[in-house]
């Protein structure tokens, strides 16, 4: 329904209308202007109007006809892809992803570039400036044609302002105004989002939680874990900015220690570092294992080694990933006590290089008697593997472009 506001002003007003044309013609494409006008509640003058703005600025089209309810077949209206580019780069401990789509979220091109933090902020910075370069080349289109930048990043942050403001294991980026340094360098709109609030989005866009009521993303990383809130479409942020931080969600104060200092941190005990210390330790104890058989040094042995293994059926490896994903499944249970989402996705670097973590994680989740319904909450994997975080800072963008009020 259209959105009545009597302390709105007539220019605020049309903004307001136009988004919700866009994004209503988004959702349902491709959609006769009679149907726009019954799903917006605008009037048919209104519609056309807005329609004929959108189709000189060369973001509709007109394609084919629709079927007659009596009377004239419809025109149908969809969005024009080419109109306009965004942009979406992940910034994490390990790599920098960068993704373009196009309006009609179709993928035109991907780089992804090793951060190499140890050579500092400003080339970290650098090396974002020159995928987005980059991208921009490969795709072939003018500068002018990107509506939005998109930037996923790890917190603490401040997403008004654009600042991440001390992220753990980046040594040295204290609060980094990365917006204004990369608005500053393209002009073009730049959006900061933490990486798993990124994540959230981009499965509320366009993975298997689109458009639900409430959503909670995990991201389990070799290192780092977190989660994001969607609440009727839009990011919950919370006070300072920290909602979803579940990664220092004590489970066992008894457990391994965090990297933030404190005991039993679901960061440090369903990550790949409670997976890589729980399959040294048990070595060191005299198990076996097919990491430990070419005679390298014990403390040598990295995730990527315990991957392989684990997906090759070695036992001491499943195990480490088993006991790390119960680990998961109660923090998950926790986040169901206290969020109660209808569904909760699952996502980053553990899950998508070993499959079955989610399994055992869901596994511990319905074992819990309480509360009942935990049982009806939908877990899933995320749609987008290890894309999750560029794909989510596309997201940011589109809910920047797309979003009803100004």
């Amino acid at each position: 329904m259209s959105i009545r506001m009597s302390n709105v002003n007539n220019e605020a007003m049309k903004k307001i209308n136009l988004s919700l044309v866009l994004n209503t013609i988004w959702e349902n494409e491709p959609i006769s202007r009679r149907d726009l006008a019954k799903l917006t509640g605008l009037t048919p003058s209104s519609i056309t109007n807005i329609i004929k703005r959108l189709m000189q600025d060369g973001v509709l089209l007109e394609t084919g006809v629709g079927e007659s309810s009596g009377g004239r077949k419809p025109v149908m209206l969809h969005i024009n892809g080419q109109s306009g580019y965004i942009i979406g780069i992940e910034l994490t401990f390990y790599h920098i992803t960068g993704i373009i789509m196009d309006m009609r979220a179709k993928k035109v091109g991907k780089l992804i570039e090793d951060t190499r933090l140890k050579d500092g902020k400003e080339a970290v910075v650098g090396r974002i400036i020159d995928i987005i370069d980059k991208l921009i080349n490969q795709a072939g289109i003018e500068k002018a044609k990107v509506l939005g930048i998109g930037i996923s990043a790890p917190g603490p942050y401040d997403h008004d302002r654009g600042i991440l403001i001390n992220p753990p294991n980046f040594h040295g980026w204290h609060n980094v105004p990365i917006v204004d340094i990369i608005q500053g360098r393209f002009n073009i709109p730049t959006y900061l989002e933490k990486e798993t609030q990124a994540a959230a989005l981009a499965e509320w866009w366009f993975g298997g939680a689109k458009n639900c009521d409430s959503l909670f993303a995990i991201n389990v990383n070799k290192v780092g874990l977190g989660g994001g809130m969607i609440i009727n479409g839009e990011v919950y942020h919370g006070f300072f900015d920290g909602a979803g931080d579940i990664g220092h969600m004590i489970i066992d104060i008894d457990g391994m220690q965090c990297t933030c200092g404190s005991y039993g941190c679901l960061e440090a005990m369903a990550t790949g570092l409670y997976v890589q210390r729980y399959v040294v330790s048990e070595i060191k104890r005299g198990r076996t294992s097919a990491v430990s058989i070419n005679g390298a040094d014990v403390d040598d042995i990295d995730m990527d080694n315990i991957f392989e293994a684990a997906n090759s059926g070695d036992l001491l490896c499943i195990e480490a990933f088993d006991k790390a994903a119960y680990n998961l499944g109660i923090g998950i249970g926790n986040i169901i006590n206290v969020c109660s989402p209808d569904v909760i996705v699952i996502g980053g670097e553990i899950p998508t290089l070993y499959p079955q973590y989610i399994e055992k994680a869901v596994t511990t989740v319905r074992s819990r008697a309480y509360p009942g319904y935990n049982k009806d909450v939908r877990i899933l994997p995320t749609t987008f593997g290890q894309e999750m975080g560029a794909i989510g800072a596309v997201s940011l963008v589109l809910h920047n472009i797309f979003k009803i009020l100004p």
